[in-house]
């Protein structure tokens, strides 16, 4: 069926106006540098599966972190769930392993928080995490929250809108694991730049 006209320059205001949202939540964010940016976001309230808030940076230089970013709608195979389980096949591996045992925590961070809140994360950890093995699944409060530390971490996500501006669920994004390779500084290592 051919599309009105009217009906395409609606989806299209509504297209836009779901950019302008993203755009004003990340107004505050330019200009800044990006070791600005990083500190920034190190020093984010993040909130853990059982609504403690803590910082990003408390997590980091006691051990080696492995950081995803995920969301527990995403329907696409080859996303959040195969990045999940990638971190599980690798929990597993570190577990058994005697050097590695006890020195490496997996850290998943939802960039859904409106609707991966605590509770929805600890449902979906529980189908992957063992009980002795220190994986934390995260969120942050809100989306003003989340921006700057998607930021720091260059990871993109697009939000899907209707014709009438509504949020739809929708995310698009790229699938992305960082290393944390130094346990005092926390310099971060991402997927695209570790050696094979």
């Amino acid at each position: 069926p051919v599309e009105a006209e009217g009906d395409a320059a609606v989806r299209w205001r509504a297209v836009a106006e779901g950019l302008k949202k993203e755009a004003e939540l990340l107004l505050g964010l330019l200009g800044r540098e990006a070791k600005e940016l990083e500190d920034l976001a190190l020093h984010r309230a993040v909130v853990d599966t059982d609504g403690r808030s803590l910082r990003l940076h408390d997590l980091l230089g006691d051990r080696y972190v492995v950081l995803s970013f995920i969301f527990t709608r995403c329907s696409d195979v080859n996303g959040c769930p195969l990045a999940t389980y990638v971190l599980k096949e690798l929990q597993e591996r570190l577990e058994s392993d005697p050097l590695l045992n006890g020195r490496v925590r997996l850290l998943s961070l939802s960039f859904d928080p409106g609707h991966d809140t605590p509770a929805v994360l600890k449902r979906y950890a529980a189908r992957v995490q063992t009980p002795d093995f220190d994986w934390r699944f995260l969120t942050t409060r809100t989306q003003v929250e989340l921006e700057p530390i998607l930021r720091a971490y260059d990871q993109t996500v697009m939000r899907g809108y209707d014709a009438e501006g509504r949020e739809l669920g929708t995310l698009s994004h790229l699938l992305r694991v960082y290393l944390d390779r130094c346990l005092a500084t926390g310099d971060w290592t991402d997927s695209r730049q570790a050696d094979p």
